[in-house]
């Protein structure tokens, strides 16, 4: 069954959003990668609240998890949704601050690093964010031969 909010086939998880962030470093893009409790890699993102607009997910998960405010959609605000995760791309000039999920209480990552694209295309993603990863990348990197 095709889901007609994502142009997918249906997914057996919630609705969540997250972004793909990036930040201009040394003059090359680097992707924001949050390190789990469990060792996986991933990036900011979360369950939609009931009733919440996945974009306002995505913010509000964002800052929650990264401590980031100050996002650039310089690429547009369209998403991308990969099983039940609507992705998005955004730029900061932010430092990230890891700080405890103000619901729960708990540290949901360990720390975080600025990895270069070509690492960031060849590390150990969980497969749903390997193709979020993957399209990010694309997309960021076909803008930038625009120029």
């Amino acid at each position: 069954m095709i889901d007609p909010r994502s142009n997918t086939k249906e997914s057996k998880y919630s609705d969540a959003a997250g972004i793909v962030v990036f930040k201009l470093i040394d003059n090359e893009y680097h992707l924001l990668v949050l390190h789990g409790l469990d060792g996986r890699l991933d990036i900011p993102k979360g369950v939609c609240e009931p009733g919440e607009p996945p974009y306002d997910a995505a913010i509000r998960e964002t800052e929650e998890e990264a401590g980031l405010t100050e996002l650039s959609f310089s690429f547009g605000k369209d998403n991308k949704c990969f099983d039940s995760l609507h992705t998005y791309i955004a730029t900061t000039k932010q430092e990230v601050v890891i700080r405890p999920n103000p619901a729960s209480g708990i540290t949901e990552h360990l720390g975080y690093e600025w990895m270069s694209l070509s690492s960031a295309k060849n590390a150990d993603w969980c497969p749903y964010l390997k193709d979020a990863i993957t399209w990010a990348i694309m997309k960021i990197t076909k803008e930038l031969s625009t120029f």
